[in-house]
């Protein structure tokens, strides 16, 4: 975990890679000591150099290590790398390393959360929908009428072609445009709102909602009922409304028809039932969109969270590394038991996305809330009052 420590402020994974290109291989899977001093077996993320270098230390002789044993590098080296390989776009304001900068504690948020995007989508889809409306139900152009198709009368099998493609095939087309849209959306939510609970309570916040937090993997309407427990309210919804939408290609596909009048006139009806469906979950969706425009200051991140190495960047402190309900969790019932999980609301552990205050171990991590000394030195903004303050 050495070479994590002080990656947690980098801002791209262009940035993660300079400073590992020089790192060990790290491996996921069962563990054992060579020597045989005990029998036990472990599974997690490590390295045979590590192994070695702590044979050795212990002045074991036998064994020789399979890989050349180089020391972890300091941060000061990793720094020097990064300053020299600009041409990579390592960020300079990175290179400052103050998690109480807004600029590098908050400079991280999805696209699909940032102002700009976020706005033009939702105004786009407004008048989007204010616009299906009123062409669907106003008395002049009512859809309930029906309406010509836009296409050659001259043959019956060439207009009803015409036809069932533009007013069969476009509708579902959009409809999985949309699909696809919140499920990004719901997607994104469902990877944040774990470390957005991090970082919005002052006081931590309970293990079942941060560091358990299963949302990304969860079946659909499974992360909407663990979001629902956890009060992520917001995120049951959008997960809720993401499932929803997957059957908006299949309902807005058979939503028209076209149907024969007279010889070589054919009239495109509704199927009223399926309109309605559809533009409710419109609606819905329209609602889910809103609903993302507050409170999404928590969401804001260094970096992002999408790969092993910039998670790993965030749990590389001493506090977190030597936490002892990590110690011997060898399964899931025992991790929860250690996390306090089956304890009362009060007795059970709290977190917090911090920056250490004893000794040198001052990362941006999570951490374990053991004492209010703790949230003294959050790099959120958030500061205790000033003395005479209010």
């Amino acid at each position: 975990m050495e070479d994590y420590k002080g990656t947690e402020l980098l801002a791209t994974k262009d940035d993660l890679r300079v400073a590992f290109q020089h790192q060990t291989v790290d491996k996921i899977g069962y563990w054992a000591w060579r020597d045989g001093r005990t029998n036990d077996i472990w599974h997690g993320i490590g390295t045979d150099l590590l192994d070695d270098a702590w044979l050795d230390a212990q002045g074991s002789k036998e064994l020789q290590p399979r890989v050349p044993k180089k020391a972890p590098r300091s941060w000061d080296e990793k720094l020097r790398v990064l300053a020299s390989s600009a041409s990579m776009g390592v960020d300079a304001e990175s290179l400052a390393l103050s998690p109480h900068s807004a600029g590098v504690r908050n400079r991280y948020l999805p696209w699909c959360l940032r102002d700009g995007p976020l706005f033009c989508f939702t105004i786009a889809a407004f008048i989007l929908l204010i616009a299906l409306f009123v062409v669907s139900f106003l008395p002049s152009t009512s859809v309930q009428k029906g309406f010509a198709p836009v296409a050659d009368a001259n043959t019956t099998v060439g207009i009803l072609f015409a036809t069932e493609v533009l007013y069969s095939f476009l509708p579902a087309l959009i409809g999985h445009v949309i699909y696809l849209l919140a499920s990004s959306l719901d997607m994104t939510l469902k990877v944040l709102q774990p470390w957005a609970e991090l970082s919005k309570n002052a006081g931590g916040a309970q293990p079942s909602a941060t560091i358990l937090a299963d949302y990304a993997a969860c079946f659909p309407l499974q992360s909407a009922w663990h979001a629902a427990k956890n009060g992520h309210w917001r995120l049951a919804l959008l997960s809720l409304l993401a499932t929803g939408s997957a059957f908006l290609p299949a309902l807005s596909g058979g939503v028209l028809t076209t149907l024969p009048v007279s010889k070589g006139v054919v009239r495109v009806v509704p199927n009223m039932a399926l309109f309605v469906v559809v533009l409710a979950l419109l609606v819905l969706c329209f609602v889910g969109l809103v609903s993302m425009l507050p409170g999404r200051r928590n969401f804001r991140l260094p970096h992002g969270v999408t790969c092993i190495a910039e998670i790993l960047s965030f749990c590389a402190s001493d506090d977190l590394l030597q936490e002892p309900a990590f110690k011997n969790a060898r399964e899931r019932k025992i991790l929860l038991d250690q996390l306090g999980i089956n304890s009362p609301p009060i007795a059970r552990s709290r977190w917090i996305f911090a920056t250490g205050t004893s000794g040198n171990d001052t990362r941006l991590s999570i951490r374990r809330v053991r004492r209010y000394t703790e949230l003294t030195n959050r790099p959120s903004g958030r500061r205790p009052p000033r003395p005479g303050g209010h």
